[in-house]
C-alpha cells in the first residue's frame, strides 16, 4: 500500500472516529438530560402507591392525590392556550415538522419550546394523570442535538437524537432505534441505523445508572416467569407469521378469483383501431358502408349514419356471427 492510500485510510478512519466520538457524546448529553424524566416517574410512581388502590389508604396526602386533577387538568389546559401555547401539544408531531421543514426547527426545538413542553407533563405526570412520555422524551433528543449542534446537524443526525431521547427514557436502544425508522425517516438505511443504534445505546446506558422506574399503572402480575414467557414467545410469533401469510396468500387467490370473474363477464378487449373494426365507411370519391363480418354493403351511407342498421344486423344474424368480441365502428 502507498503512502498516498495509507494517509487516505487514517484520514477515513480518523473521521470515523470523530463521527463516532461526536454521537456517542450526543448520546451521553441526552441519556443525562433523561435523568429528570426518570426522577419524575419514580415519584409519581411512590405517590401511586400510596393510593388505597395499590394498598395505601386514605389520608390528607391521597386524598389531595385523588382531587389533584380536577384543578391541575384546568391549569394545563390555560397555560396550552396562553403561555405555554408553543409547548402545547405531545411533542411528536411538532417534531416531525422540524425534521420535515428546517426552517421551523429554530421554534420547534428551542429551548425555551422543550423546557415549557417537559414542565406541562412533569406537571400532569405528578398529578397522576396516565400522560406517555414518549412525546417529551424523543423532542429532549431533538431539542438538545439541535442546541449542540448549533442548528447545523443533519435531519438524520436530529431523528437519530430523538430516538436516543426514547431510548433514554424507557432503557430500550433498539425500541428508539425503530422509532427512528418507522416513524420519523420511514426508511431502513445503514447511515440512519447505526448512528441511531450508536445514540440510543449509550443514552440508555447513561439514563439507566440512575435507575430505572417501574410504571405501576402498566404492571401486570403473572406467575409465569421471564424465562418461560420467552419460551413460548417464539412459537408464538412463528404461529402468528405463519397465519399472516396464509390470510395474505388467500387474500390473493379471491383478488385473482375476482379478475377472472369480471374478465368472463367484459370479454376479450378489442383495441379501437385500424384493422380491428367492424365497418368501413367511405364518403368519397364514392360512397359505401361494408361490414367486415358478412360482407354485406350499402350504398346508403347517410342512412347508416342515421341509424339504419338494420340491413346489417339482419345479414349478422342469418349469418350465424357470435358477438362476443365485438369491435368499433370506423
Amino acid at each position: 500500500m502507498g503512502k498516498t492510500a495509507r494517509a487516505q485510510a487514517g484520514k477515513s478512519g480518523g473521521g470515523l472516529l470523530l463521527q463516532g466520538g461526536t454521537m456517542a457524546a450526543v448520546g451521553l448529553a441526552v441519556g443525562l438530560a433523561c435523568w429528570p424524566l426518570n426522577a419524575i416517574d419514580r415519584l409519581q410512581d411512590s405517590l401511586i402507591r400510596r393510593l388505597p388502590t395499590f394498598g395505601g389508604g386514605w389520608t390528607g396526602l391521597t386524598l389531595v392525590l385523588a382531587l389533584a386533577p380536577m384543578v391541575i387538568v384546568p391549569l394545563l389546559l390555560a397555560l396550552q392556550a396562553g403561555a405555554l401555547r408553543r409547548s402545547a401539544g405531545s411533542g411528536l408531531p411538532q417534531l416531525l415538522e422540524a425534521l420535515q421543514r428546517p426552517e421551523q426547527r429554530d421554534q420547534q426545538l428551542a429551548a425555551g419550546t422543550t423546557a415549557g413542553r417537559l414542565a406541562l407533563w412533569g406537571a400532569a405526570s405528578l398529578a397522576l394523570l396516565p400522560i406517555g412520555r414518549e412525546g417529551p422524551a424523543a423532542q429532549l433528543g431533538a431539542a438538545l442535538a439541535h442546541g449542540l449542534g448549533r442548528g447545523r446537524l443533519p435531519t438524520e443526525l436530529l431523528a437519530a437524537a430523538a430516538g436516543a431521547g426514547l431510548a433514554g427514557a424507557f432503557n430500550t436502544p433498539l425500541m428508539g432505534v425503530i422509532f427512528v425508522a418507522e416513524e420519523l425517516s420511514r426508511r431502513f438505511q445503514p447511515n440512519l441505523i447505526w448512528p441511531s443504534l450508536l445514540m440510543a445505546g449509550v443514552a440508555a446506558v447513561v439514563a439507566g445508572l440512575a435507575g430505572q422506574p417501574l410504571f405501576a399503572l402498566g404492571i401486570q402480575a403473572t406467575p409465569w416467569a421471564e424465562v418461560f414467557q420467552a419460551f413460548w414467545a417464539l412459537p408464538v410469533g412463528l404461529g402468528a407469521g405463519l397465519l399472516g401469510a396464509l390470510m395474505a396468500k388467500l387474500l390473493v387467490i379471491a383478488q385473482e378469483q375476482r379478475a377472472s370473474e369480471i374478465a368472463d363477464i367484459r370479454g376479450d378487449i378489442v383495441e379501437a383501431a385500424w384493422g380491428n373494426q367492424i365497418r368501413n365507411y367511405v364518403f368519397h370519391p364514392y360512397q359505401m358502408v361494408k361490414d367486415l363480418r358478412t360482407q354485406q354493403e350499402t350504398t346508403d351511407v347517410q342512412g347508416v349514419m342515421d341509424g339504419d342498421l338494420d340491413p346489417f344486423i339482419q345479414s349478422l344474424l342469418h349469418a350465424g356471427v357470435e358477438l362476443a368480441g365485438g369491435g368499433s365502428d370506423d
